[in-house]
């Protein structure tokens, strides 16, 4: 375990632009120190109690994102932040656990062995408490700023309308990084939150090429077109110059109906663009 001031090299750059970065962070863990400077480092949080939905898209999220170099953040709590942590390990990347806690106090007891596993897995426990320092119910909101804070972003999957998740949000706008939402279920209580930011104007976030998308970093041109379903790569392999929906059913032999129905879908998804009855590929 080490502890880290203000002034010290290795204290973050990007928590030390906040307007209340902590005095001292203790770290265990080296992944710390010597991430590659140029990973996204993008934090993961939701609720405590998410649906198999959300749990599932936080593990894939957080696994394709690390399978792509990123760091993962989150809070080791149940439910969303355990989740995000999985995905991370079973990407081979790094994540970084920030606790409310003290550093050698790993709460919730249910999560130590998820911690141990973080650690082995080349991963950071942090916190700004030393120590067995007990949480509290004001330390939780004290160790979302650290998260916001140490990343380019923060992605919200699944949150009820008073979830911490969405202080953690407001401290990321607050610090001026980038927040995005992960769309559920319109009926689902936990969903609730994560619609709130969706319309209060969220970045939408349906996987790991949203969120490269979101701080910036490119997203090769064959990734954009692989996650789409064999009818749609077809169709966006076909555009590789602009093509009439004729001219494009004339390519592919497909109907005009069933074509024009994915082209919809495409230009719902952002993929496609029909300027004046010609389409153009636009990812």
């Amino acid at each position: 375990m080490k502890a880290i001031v203000r002034t010290d090299a290795a204290y973050p750059a990007l928590l030390k632009e906040t307007a209340k970065p902590p005095e001292t962070l203790f770290v265990r863990g080296q992944s710390f120190y010597n991430q590659n400077p140029d990973a996204p480092i993008v934090a993961i949080v939701g609720t405590r109690r998410p649906t198999a939905y959300g749990r599932e898209i936080a593990f894939t999220l957080a696994r394709d994102l690390a399978l792509r170099g990123a760091v993962i953040v989150s809070g080791l709590a149940l439910g969303i932040d355990a989740a995000a942590h999985r995905g991370a390990l079973e990407g081979g990347g790094v994540t970084w656990a920030v606790l409310g806690s003290g550093i050698e106090n790993i709460q919730p007891t249910y999560n130590r062995k998820l911690a141990e596993d973080i650690l082995k897995g080349n991963g950071s426990i942090i916190s700004e408490y030393p120590g067995t320092t007990a949480a509290a119910a004001w330390t939780f909101p004290a160790r979302n700023r650290i998260i916001a804070g140490l990343s380019h972003a923060v992605i919200i999957v699944e949150a009820a309308m008073r979830s911490g998740s969405l202080i953690t949000a407001r401290l990321a706008l607050e610090a001026n990084r980038e927040v995005g939402a992960v769309p559920g279920e319109v009926s689902s209580v936990q969903s609730i939150g994560t619609h709130a930011l969706l319309r209060e104007g969220a970045a939408l976030i349906r996987d790991a090429h949203d969120v490269l998308e979101l701080v910036g970093r490119e997203v090769p041109q064959e990734e954009k077109v692989d996650k789409f379903d064999g009818i749609a790569q077809n169709i966006l392999h076909s555009l590789n110059a602009p093509k009439t929906i004729n001219e494009i059913a004339f390519t592919l032999k497909y109907d005009i109906g069933f074509l024009q129905e994915h082209l919809t879908s495409l230009e719902m998804e952002g993929a496609v663009e029909n300027r004046g009855g010609v389409f153009y590929k636009t990812i």
